[in-house]
């Protein structure tokens, strides 16, 4: 499988570029040509962010907790068919500066997040199916000390965690082929915050729970 994963990498490094480039290039248009957008409400999202705040499609003060946020409100509107007591409450926690701000593409970085707290939350589903157990809390903690040259996200569950020889497979294609439908968002989000210049890892205890930490700089990357 391992060629079929380097193309599948490489499919997902130039899908982000192409849409990085046709995105920015409509949102400049729409700022230089000003349309009327009334037909399109709601097609260009700001992910919580004010619309002011971009250029094209960078946001210049994107705030990591908001874009958690908004990831966490997508993810409960996937699961909407379900009865609250049949899901994972979802906790956040922000260590160090709530208020840090950073310029980045932000669609990238809130599909990465809701992919991970997806992944958490099937796993949940997942075990309550086998075994009839309830739905365990999901803690996301945000890390954005003030000085520091990343910041990351942690999404924790303890829906039983994976077998040692499954963990490497997790952010791979072949994880697609063994996983619940839409599994493909997590390996996905970790080639994408390669193309973003940070990395996606995953560690987990079987018996316990997963762990699934996003980390990024905070500087833009050049290349994209």
């Amino acid at each position: 499988y391992s060629p079929l994963q380097e193309m599948f990498e490489e499919f997902v490094r130039g899908r982000v570029t192409l849409r990085f480039m046709v995105n920015h290039y409509m949102y400049l248009s729409t700022k230089i040509l000003r349309p009327d957008m009334s037909a399109f409400d709601g097609a260009t999202q700001p992910f919580g962010h004010q619309e002011s705040q971009f250029h094209g499609f960078i946001c210049r003060e994107t705030s990591m907790v908001t874009l958690v946020q908004h990831a966490i409100e997508a993810v409960k509107r996937e699961f909407s068919a379900y009865d609250a007591d049949q899901l994972p409450e979802i906790s956040l926690r922000v260590a160090g500066d709530e208020t840090r701000t950073f310029p980045c593409p932000p669609m990238f970085v809130q599909q990465s997040i809701a992919a991970m707290i997806d992944t958490a939350v099937h796993a949940n589903l997942d075990r309550s199916e086998e075994t009839g157990a309830l739905c365990s809390p999901i803690e996301i903690v945000v890390a954005q000390a003030p000085k520091a040259s990343e910041v990351s996200v942690r999404v924790s569950d303890t829906a039983g965690g994976m077998p040692l020889d499954v963990v490497p497979r997790s952010l791979t294609l072949l994880s697609c082929c063994e996983g619940p439908p839409g599994a493909i968002g997590i390996p996905y989000a970790a080639v994408a915050a390669m193309k973003l210049g940070g990395a996606l890892n995953v560690a987990s205890i079987e018996g316990y729970g997963t762990d699934r930490v996003l980390h990024l700089p905070y500087k833009l990357v050049p290349e994209l």
